[in-house]
């Protein structure tokens, strides 16, 4: 999986440079396979304000801009885009630099002559700074792009996106910005704190800390006569639905998500499926939000429901791809027919537009066996089933929900105006014992018990020792502790392989 560096930066508190920061997980967590400047062929691309535009003297199509980019004197440049006007702000690629192209060899920026007028630099088109496909004019800024600055720094850009290989056995806990964050915060000796580092994030991005009404409230609140879920299968251990009414599809993704979606690999699509991956990407947790007025109501309420497909029911998923249902398939329908191939992809049909205007947010565990067999039979990859084939934890529901509500209520605006969470077995944490003895027996090394209890601590394992005995709880998203050794490997891992000294005939391992 893509990972934003900038991201982990800020959740984690590291201040190691990316190339450090890679050795350092390789070593103690995962294997980075690639770090990748995202600013790479931007370096000479900064901010322009057009001045001034003329007709080229000698070419109908072409025209003379004088653009402002932060120096003395404007620059004079030739430019051919239709839709060149005073006044905008636009990205300029000055001579000299190297713009990115598909076949890697890059595309240079001179200062020539173009039919008679000189041209120092290029106004930029989406797809020739590489964030699109967009060539039917220049990439216009918002008014309030700050002049000279560095484009990449305007946008984001100025990150770098690592490439880290997530084992299958930490897949349901560290295929998340927040849960490889907690493992670099344990790593370097600190206690994370998701809630506050969250927090911190969003303010310094303007979202504020807490969903405008509180879930807890609204679920008490909602009545069967507002939104009803029915459960029909044991493949699903959770759902919850959220209808948000009032909301606004047609505003911008802030630069700031659809940059980190971009480091992670995803195109901006619109603001509500923008922040659900954004939150997938945060939080492990895969989410997907429903045009309510595309569902079929019973009566006054929105009836949701996860069952069985019968035989032959047909379903256009979003890639506009149809598939034939079969009854081993597990489908989310709204009383009439289905409308998503649960924890795979939903419906087109059911999809939201820049028309939406109420949403029901889906949000929910689905068996990981399920899942895979319905992605396979059907041919369909996702980033939402890859997630679930991992067995994702439970009560990340509660959380993901919750974030989603609060961002899509303060980018999109509505009012969250009803929810059900049906969730017949929750998941405890459960406790591993393990002795002192035992520790120090398997990693083959003193190591005294302050040292053992911080390191828990970092990994938000809670630990209750007596006698060189420990009771430790372990948090529900930690899927992979069972047994003592689990524990022990974690005590070793972050204590380090390499402060142990090895032994053997002759001092050898």
């Amino acid at each position: 999986m893509k990972y934003s560096y900038a991201w982990l930066r800020a959740l984690s508190g590291t201040t190691k440079a990316p190339e450090e920061l890679a050795q350092e997980l390789t070593v103690r967590a995962f294997e980075v396979e690639e770090v990748l400047a995202l600013s790479a062929g931007l370096e000479s691309v900064v901010v322009g304000q057009v001045l001034e535009v003329a007709k080229h003297p000698d070419a109908d199509r072409l025209n003379v801009a004088q653009v402002d980019v932060g120096e003395e004197v404007p620059r004079t440049i030739v430019c051919g885009a239709p839709n060149l006007a005073v006044g905008q702000k636009v990205p300029v690629a000055l001579p000299g630099a190297v713009l990115p192209t598909p076949d890697g060899k890059g595309f240079a920026i001179k200062k020539g002559t173009i039919r008679g007028v000189e041209s120092n630099g290029m106004i930029c088109a989406e797809d020739e700074l590489g964030l699109g496909d967009d060539h039917e004019g220049i990439m216009v800024l918002p008014d309030d792009a700050p002049v000279g600055v560095p484009f990449a720094q305007y946008r984001g850009l100025d990150d770098t996106a690592m490439e880290i290989d997530v084992l299958p056995n930490r897949a349901h806990d560290c295929l998340s910005h927040d849960g490889v964050a907690r493992e670099i915060a344990a790593m370097e000796g600190r206690v994370y704190d998701a809630d506050a580092a969250i927090a911190a994030d969003d303010a310094a991005h303007g979202i504020a800390s807490d969903a405008p009404t509180r879930m807890a409230d609204v679920l008490a609140a909602t009545t069967d006569d507002a939104l009803r879920v029915s459960r029909e299968t044991k493949h699903c251990a959770r759902y919850t639905a959220t209808l948000i009414t009032d909301v606004d599809n047609t505003r911008a993704t802030p630069d700031w998500m659809r940059a980190r979606l971009a480091a992670c690999g995803l195109q901006s699509i619109s603001p509500l499926v923008d922040i659900t991956n954004y939150v997938m990407l945060e939080t492990g947790q895969p989410l997907h939000v429903f045009d309510a007025d595309a569902l079929r109501a019973d009566g006054d309420a929105l009836a949701l429901g996860v069952c069985a497909a019968h035989a032959g029911e047909k379903l256009t998923l979003l890639d506009e791809r149809e598939v034939t249902l079969t009854p081993d398939d597990m489908v989310i329908t709204d009383g009439a027919q289905p409308i998503a191939l649960a924890g795979v992809m939903g419906g087109a049909d059911s999809g939201v537009t820049a028309r939406t205007t109420r949403v029901v947010l889906e949000a929910a565990a689905f068996d990981a066996p399920t899942v895979r067999r319905m992605r396979q039979r059907h041919g369909v990859t996702s980033d939402a089933a890859f997630r679930f084939e991992r067995d994702l934890d439970p009560n990340l529901v509660t959380h993901a929900r919750e974030r989603a509500v609060q961002l899509i209520t303060a980018i999109c605006g509505g009012t969250t105006a009803a929810a059900v969470d049906d969730y017949p077995s929750p998941v405890a944490p459960w406790t591993v014992t393990l002795t002192h003895t035992a520790i120090e027996k398997l990693l083959g090394t003193q190591i005294d018990a302050p040292t053992v209890k911080d390191i828990l601590a970092r990994l938000d394992i809670a630990v209750a020792e007596k006698g060189g005995t420990y009771t430790c709880t372990i948090p529900t998203v930690r899927r992979d502790l069972t047994t003592p050794a689990d524990i022990i490997e974690e005590v070793g891992r972050l204590y380090g392989y390499e402060n142990i000294a090895p032994h053997g005939r002759n001092g050898a391992g």
